[in-house]
């Protein structure tokens, strides 16, 4: 089950359905979306995406997947899940480059992607063995 997360700025929690029409928005930000997986993809296929969250990911608690929100705003995306590149896991986030306003303030730069990030990371993993060294 994805668990909320907060941090002193952020709050990371599962989205919700009423979260599709700002995810679609996030995710047809080509600025955004160049970025993520293959590329931009059609409305279609983001509302797609956004219904397989439901149907497929947290139905079968998958991996975590969380809506990013700033003092309620919805300004980013954060998953980790296991990835077969590395024996390890991987942290996906897309940060909107504005507010729900297009007019609004960009999100980046105020040290949203690394809390998200560093707040994914530090709740979801499994703490890693102590270090020993050697003498």
């Amino acid at each position: 089950m994805t668990p909320t997360l907060r941090t002193e700025r952020l709050l990371l929690e599962p989205y919700a359905p009423e979260d599709e029409e700002e995810f679609v928005a996030l995710f047809q930000d080509t600025d955004v979306s160049r970025w993520m997986g293959d590329g931009p993809s059609t409305e279609a296929e983001d509302r797609a995406l956004f219904g397989r969250v439901f149907t497929k990911v947290y139905a079968q608690d998958l991996f975590a997947v969380w809506a990013v929100r700033r003092d309620g705003e919805l300004v980013g995306h954060a998953e980790i899940k296991r990835t077969e590149a590395v024996d390890g896991h991987e942290i996906i986030y897309a940060l909107a480059r504005h507010g729900a306003s297009a007019w609004g303030p960009s999100w980046r730069g105020r040290s949203s992607t690394t809390g998200s990030a560093r707040s994914a990371s530090l709740r979801s993993t499994p703490p890693s063995p102590p270090r020993t060294r050697r003498r």
